[in-house]
């Protein structure tokens, strides 16, 4: 018996859509497993292809189940660890290995079942650096039953409970970048990927865990002196740190007496008081996963972070040292709690234990804390900053790739924040408020067409020279009037003009001698452009940079009063004006209607600034909000200039 045998028994149960029975099933097995083991390197990848057909067909056996050993899994693991693996055998040990843990093959579970691939892949770290590169690959199968894979490894870990294999896991993964490379791969790409939502349960589970271990446990000590160890040396690095930690006799020792060394160096310049014991601070505020965060980010060859930092330490003092440590635990803390349903864009994104999202999250909390200038008591003020930076992102991943993020977070300007800051205050605020600001709206749209309206009828009482006729035709004959002088009443209720030979240097009062036009008799006001079509593009003379248009009012007696204007302000000064004064607001031009649109901004952005805010975000999110009468929001919007 060999694989070819045993995979042509494969198809006819495919065919009869029958599974082995037990006694076969580990008859099968044994002989594939052999050939796995053996020298010959056909043997080995036709078998291991063979035995990923095969797991579908075996039956529930705990004797079966047990012949996937520590042995076999380490033969599997070296497959993944070797360079230029076909698809086809890569997947094959992928699929063998997540059938396994999935424990569809045992009868009876026990906590360690999965012992003999947990702790043989601790072994083999050089796999998941493998992992992480054939997700590059863009073989969707291939990075389905990967990502299926560390699904099922994180989650048979998180049921163990062994916090050794955990760490050692999450490190692996984390020096690998494994979830920056699945969260940098293509939307439409991931979006086939079935196993991702798999993927952030298990690794959530992963991350409550450790979230919720203490660093004073003697299994995750090691993780407060590497802490000590990497902040150490980056401050020597920057030139910050006033203890010998950078020689490399020191390093060796640094291991074993990092934490009594640490209390006598000067971590001042990291945002801690001068007596702070940093052993004890770390083991005391930092969880594991922080400590993870803090290593990781720390090591990154990418040299931003500490170029900035090495900066800000030469021109800070003590009021004004960047807070590093604290940052840390809020950054962990932030990516940790991100809600898909609030940020979407993070739907197919892991943005824990993701080293380069925290890096970039780090170095732009470093960035926001020196170009705001801020010292010791405006930590919370900037850390507000750190949510709007999860909405910033959020808002770039809704259209863009995740792996132009890291890049865009690097270069992004203080100053561009706080502006995304401010329209997502407003947005939120208009939101919150919007059911109760319907009758204020009304009444707002009221005030701002009313000084509006009272703007125009200002600029039309100082009154204007238009033409009687169009200034574009022939030449006027000598004597007769060419201007009329167009102004408002004192009471704003009829039109005066006057006609006039020329313009004069002062103006004219006509109150008494001007025509009038009654407002109240005006049933329209209409306009007609009349420039002339210059067919010689390349000519330029004094009419064809002319705007003329024709004003016409109709009375409902039938009479017309025309005149002419020349210029596109004396146009839409007069046409809005005239047509405000008799109520119409339906065919204003572009730019008043804009003037209109700006004010009402101006004043709902104002208004929403006044109205209370409340600092419990969350509740105000999930309960509707209070009503209000339109007379007491009338009363909080009154006292503008313009009133």
């Amino acid at each position: 018996m060999d694989y070819n045998s045993i995979n042509q028994t494969l198809r006819t149960l495919r065919n009869q859509q029958r599974k082995l029975d037990v006694e076969t099933g580990i008859q099968y097995v044994t002989t594939l497993k052999r050939s796995i083991l053996g020298s010959s390197e056909l043997a080995k990848v036709s078998s291991l292809i063979v035995l990923a057909k095969a797991m579908q067909y075996l039956p529930k056996s705990d004797r079966l189940f047990s012949l996937f050993d520590s042995k076999l899994f380490s033969a599997l693991f070296g497959v993944l660890a070797k360079a230029n693996v076909a698809p086809e055998p890569y997947k094959a040990v992928l699929v063998i290995c997540t059938s396994f843990l999935t424990g569809s093959l045992a009868k009876n579970r026990t906590a360690s079942m999965y012992d003999s691939l947990l702790w043989t892949i601790c072994e083999s770290n050089s796999i998941f650096d493998s992992l992480a590169s054939h997700l590059s690959d863009q073989n969707v199968g291939v990075s389905s039953t990967i990502s299926d894979f560390i699904s099922q490894i994180l989650y048979r870990s998180f049921q163990l409970g062994d916090a050794s294999i955990i760490i050692h896991e999450v490190k692996c993964l984390m020096e690998c970048h494994f979830f920056d490379s699945i969260s940098s791969l293509p939307y439409d790409f991931k979006a086939h990927m079935d196993s991702i939502p798999s993927l952030k349960k298990s690794s959530m589970l992963i991350l409550h865990f450790l979230i919720n271990s203490s660093l004073k446990s003697d299994v995750f000590s090691p993780l407060t002196n590497e802490s000590i160890i990497s902040m150490s040396r980056m401050m020597s690095e920057c030139g910050s740190g006033e203890g010998k930690t950078s020689t490399r006799g020191e390093q060796s020792g640094l291991h074993n007496a990092s934490i009594q060394n640490a209390a006598t160096a000067d971590y001042v310049k990291i945002g801690l008081d001068t007596s702070t014991d940093l052993p004890n601070y770390i083991q005391s505020h930092f969880t594991p996963a922080c400590a993870l965060d803090l290593i990781y980010m720390l090591k990154s060859p990418n040299m931003t972070f500490k170029k900035n930092f090495s900066e800000h330490t030469m021109f800070a003092d003590q009021r004004t040292y960047f807070p590093l440590m604290r940052f840390a635990i809020a950054i962990t803390n932030q990516l940790a709690r991100i809600d898909t349903e609030r940020y979407p864009g993070f739907s197919l994104v892991v943005p824990y234990f993701n080293s380069d999202l925290y890096y970039s999250f780090m170095s732009c909390a470093l960035k926001f804390w020196m170009l705001s200038k801020a010292e010791d008591d405006d930590f919370d003020r900037v850390l507000k900053l750190v949510p709007t930076l999860v909405s910033y992102c959020d808002n770039i991943l809704r259209s863009q790739p995740y792996y132009t993020l890291n890049e865009r977070l690097l270069k992004l300007k203080y100053s561009d924040l706080k502006k995304f800051q401010l329209k997502q205050l407003e947005s939120d605020k208009l939101t919150y408020w919007s059911s109760s600001l319907l009758s204020f709206n009304k009444e707002l749209n009221k005030q701002v067409l009313e000084f509006v309206r009272n703007q125009r009828f200002f600029e039309l009482s100082k009154g204007s020279w238009v033409y009687i006729n169009n200034p574009l035709d022939s030449r006027p004959q000598q004597g007769k009037p060419v201007y009329y002088f167009l102004t408002l009443s004192s009471n704003n209720r009829s039109l005066v003009y006057k006609e006039f030979t020329r313009k004069h240097a002062h103006r004219p009062n006509i109150d008494k001698d001007g025509a009038i036009i009654e407002f109240k008799n005006v049933t329209r006001v209409d306009y007609k452009k009349k420039n002339e079509d210059f067919s010689a593009h390349n000519l330029i003379t004094i009419s064809s940079r002319l705007k003329v248009s024709q004003i016409s009012i109709y009375t409902d007696k039938g009479s017309v009063f025309d005149f002419y204007v020349d210029t596109e302000g004396k146009l839409f000064s007069w046409l809005d004006g005239l047509r405000m004064l008799m109520d119409d607001n339906s065919a204003l031009s572009k730019d008043t209607t804009n003037q209109i649109d700006v004010l009402k901004d101006i004043r709902t952005k104002i208004q929403l600034l006044d109205l209370e805010d409340s600092q419990e975000t969350e509740k105000l999110r999930q309960k509707p909000a209070p009503t209000f009468e339109p007379a007491e929001l009338q009363q909080i919007a009154s006292g503008f200039y313009f009133e």
